[in-house]
């Protein structure tokens, strides 16, 4: 029916799209702060690596 496939239409968007976007959002804002405390060239391969990783 007609709402199954919304449903399944809207748990892929969730899934695929949303997360995603809000965890490279949360890793983009609180980057400063892993850079602050595990210096430049740590602090930015340890956030590319997580972000690469996530996707």
């Amino acid at each position: 029916m007609w709402f199954e496939r919304m449903y399944v239409g809207l748990c892929f968007f969730e899934r695929n799209i949303l997360y995603p976007l809000i965890f490279l959002s949360a890793l983009t804002a609180d980057s400063g702060e892993i850079v602050a405390k595990y210096g430049l060239s740590v602090g930015t391969m340890l956030v590319v690596v997580s972000g690469l990783k996530y996707l």
